[in-house]
């Protein structure tokens, strides 16, 4: 319960107040003389500290030893998803590093952030996205204000990145992993907030890799906290799939 109740004040507080890009790296485990990066980027609502059980379940892989680890935090609410892509390419560029080896993992809003980290120019080997909107989220889900608005599917910014030159030649090094769920009131084909069609970015042709994890609840979880599924693909317990397919990725590199 002090889980749940942290995650949902953290939330409030992002949707209240603006943010400005901060960064936060955590050192590998192990040096090597080849600079590893794994960064990893959050969703609406929410700041770094969201992925930390994401980035903490895989810097305990065995080969994720010596990998750089990047927390990320951006304006959600206010900003639309380029501008935070752009921000973060600039935040990353003072850091003396080279990002030429780089995983970018990125969950709901932050899988389109990353995407548009790549159309910008942003070196990666490869792409992860979590329950990412790729073709906007469900039509029930509100967007009041610039940040959630950037996302829907008839928004520019969702069109001009789907329709980017350079996200479409990355394709072959992007891995989409969508959730859906059963509840009492039967089978659900999205996770609350994303469609299983928009989180595998049906509609962009070829990519990686695609895959659906399903969840499974004993209560009518749509009537009481519909968006609960999309929430706990932040906790790797119930996304074990993707975290090991991303350790497949630190350890083989793409296909």
């Amino acid at each position: 319960m002090s889980l749940h109740f942290f995650s949902y004040f953290n939330s409030l507080r992002a949707v209240l107040r603006k943010r400005v890009v901060h960064i936060v790296d955590i050192a590998p485990q192990k040096k090597s003389s080849d600079e590893k990066h794994c960064i990893l980027i959050h969703g609406w609502a929410s700041d770094g500290r969201a992925m930390r059980h994401v980035r903490d379940e895989l810097r305990q892989l065995p080969e994720a030893e010596d990998w750089r680890f990047w927390d990320v935090s951006y304006d959600t609410t206010w900003t639309p998803f380029p501008d935070n892509a752009r921000a973060i390419i600039a935040e990353l560029k003072k850091r003396d590093y080279d990002f030429s080896h780089t995983i970018l993992i990125g969950y709901s809003m932050g899988g389109l952030v990353a995407r548009q980290m790549v159309a910008e120019g942003f070196p990666c080997e490869a792409l992860v996205t979590l329950c990412t909107p790729h073709h906007g989220p469900v039509r029930w889900v509100p967007v009041p204000t610039r940040g959630p608005r950037s996302l829907a599917k008839w928004s520019r910014f969702t069109r001009e990145l789907n329709r980017n030159a350079q996200d479409a030649a990355a394709r072959h090094k992007y891995h989409f992993f969508a959730v859906t769920f059963r509840d009492k009131f039967g089978f659900h084909r999205n996770d609350g907030m994303v469609s299983q069609s928009s989180a595998l970015g049906l509609e962009l042709g070829e990519v990686a890799s695609r895959q659906t994890m399903k969840l499974k609840y004993s209560i009518p979880v749509t009537a009481f906290m519909p968006f609960d599924p999309h929430w706990r693909a932040m906790f790797p317990r119930y996304i074990q799939p993707a975290i090991a397919h991303i350790g497949k990725l630190m350890r083989d590199g793409i296909d």
